[in-house]
């Protein structure tokens, strides 16, 4: 939240506080120096610049003054630090210098400071109060306030005796950590706070807009409880669950125009550290170093097609990298501080999708042509084992995935997507899809179907498309059926809201199955046991958290037996659906049992890619199946390729309509073969094969 009085400085203090770790610190004993003279006046007086200085920098200065007066019970000056071209040689004993003030010993130290460091040292008779950022100036101010003078609130009582060590030196630095609101454990990082308001902005016009508005909005979701939401295809499911929390939505600026580039920088202008000028070309690396970075300096990335917007706002380049490449940041000083466990690989030109969250998260962005598949695998060799890569436009190509999963990572497609960082923060929504519980008794002479329609590891299709279109979830067939939809574990880390969408919104015969996406190409990899239990953990843990019971394991690649033993292990997993071929268990069977789980695999798969994946095929199939329901025979799991469907002519077709050939599938089934939610599913399994 932007902290604008006096009086609320301090709470912004207070939000800093958990988040600074010191690096090197002097902390000799206290108490060499009174505050008050003998005649009882103040000693000190506080200097902060009035002109040029962020609002929340001259705001905690004047809550420094309000402390030192209710603690000494005298008035304290705070002055300006007065003309900029006299002050630096100015013989001035006695002040309190807080931020980037025009005198000399403020500026020597800042000097000395490296991203993010602060100190507060005695300088002879002066104390420097000071960052290299303002968010690090702020941590040094609250622990002025808290450890030098004792401060707690309001409530603290009166201290005339007040001293300090002459030679007091206290160096930190400010580390924002990336905790997860409410899901530490997550696959993927969250936004740490939830948006107490929410700026709905249109989609920008332009590439460069659409760049430096998705990096805004990235380190808003970082650092803030006020957020951007751009307005994207499907953002008005969010709303509801975003507004039912208390989030203040805001459609217009003060002058009650849309939200623009320009206005949101003057609103979050006293938030940031600056600009980083890149150099947007589709040939360049400029723009990746820039979104790599922006995290870490605090800084919003600008191209000279819209600087001026950022310098009218008031802020100032603190770094130009227009002529920076990989391998300058690789080299740099910056480098070390990248996330480990994940990394984007996109175009820059294909912003805002995906670059908020990459600049949420502080991780590695990198688009590769894929030219060279080495090259390729050694700009992500330094993730470790499991990281995930989310894929955007242009970055999903077979090979380019193969070449990351050789090397242990998990690719996931999520091309196109915008707003994760915003909706990653909203955790407080609760979301649940649920299952509901079935009795498996008296059932006979049946033979039992489980359709799931999938996309494998596709977020952008669930995240887009997928609620609206009527090929979908937002088809007219729906709940005419028993159809069970496969959602990706992750989209619980980066858009809990579309789950309470989902939950909100499904009808009677609408179950809902947890894919697990991240060894959708990577059964060939060696995975270490350890990565395989983390990811079963984090899968179980979502899992919990949505009121799910039955997992999805991807065909690529076969059946990996111990990712199969590691998920049957978790307490939340009732039951796994193998999407592979049966011939994977070893026995040729379709139900195997793994720590007294069902495992079930596939029996058919409705896709353009076989001949006997036809909906007539299937439906004759199924028709001809056996009906003696203590038998694994009784019993198919139909994989529905979302990407599948009638075209105008009832044709099966790549991108065709897809509920339509599912409903023409069910329509064509006897009456002896009853399709089924995946939760009465596995309840007849568990009751009849056992």
């Amino acid at each position: 939240m932007r902290l604008r009085g006096v009086g609320l400085v301090l709470l912004a203090l207070c939000l800093v506080l958990p988040l600074l770790s010191c690096t090197d610190s002097i902390n000799p004993t206290l108490g060499q120096m009174k505050l008050l003279s003998t005649s009882g006046v103040s000693i000190y007086r506080i200097v902060c610049s009035q002109d040029g200085a962020a609002d929340t920098i001259v705001n905690a200065a004047g809550q420094t003054q309000a402390a030192m007066e209710q603690i000494l019970g005298v008035d304290v000056s705070l002055v300006d630090d007065m003309d900029k071209a006299e002050a630096p040689d100015m013989v001035l004993p006695y002040e309190i210098l807080i931020g980037r003030t025009a005198r000399r010993e403020s500026q020597e130290v800042l000097a000395t400071l490296g991203q993010d460091e602060w100190v507060v040292r005695a300088v002879g008779h002066k104390i420097v109060i000071l960052g290299e950022t303002n968010r690090a100036t702020l941590a040094a101010v609250e622990h002025f306030l808290t450890e030098m003078l004792g401060y707690t609130g309001e409530d603290t009582p009166m201290n005339r005796e007040l001293s300090i060590n002459p030679k007091y030196d206290y160096a930190s630095c400010y580390e924002a950590a990336l905790l997860p609101n409410g899901n530490e454990d997550g696959a993927l990082p969250g936004a740490p706070y939830g948006a107490s308001v929410l700026y709905l902005t249109p989609m920008p016009e332009n590439d460069y807009d659409a760049l430096s508005l998705s990096t805004l909005q990235g380190l808003a979701a970082a650092y803030l409880g006020e957020h951007i939401l751009l307005r994207d295809g499907t953002y008005e499911h969010y709303l509801p669950y975003l507004i039912a929390e208390g989030t203040v939505i805001e459609e217009a600026d003060d002058a009650g125009e849309a939200w623009t580039l320009g206005s949101l920088l003057y609103r979050y202008r006293d938030d940031l550290d600056g600009y980083l000028l890149c150099n947007p070309s589709p040939s360049s690396e400029s723009a990746y170093v820039a979104i790599s970075l922006a995290h870490h300096l605090n800084a919003v990335v600008m191209t000279p097609d819209n600087e001026q917007l950022a310098i009218d706002a008031g802020l100032t380049c603190v770094l130009d990298v227009t002529d920076k490449d990989d391998s300058w940041l690789r080299a740099s000083q910056y480098f070390p501080l990248l996330d480990k466990a994940l990394a984007v690989e996109q175009s820059a030109t294909d912003a805002p999708a995906l670059v908020d969250y990459a600049v949420m998260t502080g991780c590695y962005c990198y688009y590769y042509d894929g030219s060279d598949e080495y090259l390729h695998t050694q700009k992500f060799k330094f993730l470790t084992e499991g990281a995930h890569v989310l894929l955007g436009d242009g970055a999903t190509g077979t090979a380019r995935v193969q070449s990351l999963s050789n090397i242990n990572l998990s690719p996931l497609d999520a091309a196109g997507l915008c707003n994760l960082s915003t909706l990653s923060g909203c955790l407080f929504t609760a979301p649940s899809l649920g299952q509901m519980d079935y009795v498996a008794d008296d059932v006979s002479d049946v033979h039992t179907v489980c359709l799931v329609m999938s996309d494998g590891e596709d977020l952008r299709w669930l995240m887009s498309d997928f609620t609206t279109d009527d090929r979908w979830y937002g088809s007219h067939l729906r709940g005419d059926f028993a159809l069970n939809w496969g959602v990706p574990h992750t989209v619980y880390d980066v858009a809990p809201p579309l789950i309470s969408y989902l939950g909100h919104s499904a009808t009677a015969n609408d179950d809902f199955v947890l894919q697990l996406p991240a060894l959708g190409y990577t059964y060939a990899a060696e995975w270490l046991d350890m990565t395989r239990e983390t990811l079963a953990k984090q899968f179980s843990d979502a899992m919990q958290h949505m009121l799910l019971r039955y997992a999805q394991i991807p065909l690529n690649g076969g059946y990996d037996a111990p990712m199969v033993d590691a998920l049957t292990h978790q307490s939340h997993v009732q039951g796994v659906l193998n999407m592979g071929s049966p011939m994977s268990f070893g026995s040729g069977n379709y139900v195997a049992w793994v720590n007294q789980k069902p495992v079930v695999s596939m029996r058919y798969r409705m896709t353009t890619s076989a001949a006997d994946g036809t909906v007539e095929a299937i439906a004759e199939a199924l028709n001809a199946s056996s009906t003696e329901i203590n038998h694994e025979d009784a019993y198919s799991v139909v994989v529905i390729d979302a990407k599948t469907g009638f075209d105008g002519e009832g044709v099966l077709v790549d991108n065709g309509d897809t509920m339509a050939a599912v409903a023409a599938l069910v329509a064509q089934l006897d009456e002896h073969v009853e399709v089924v939610s995946v939760s009465e599913f596995m309840a007849r399994i568990n009751t009849y094969l056992r």
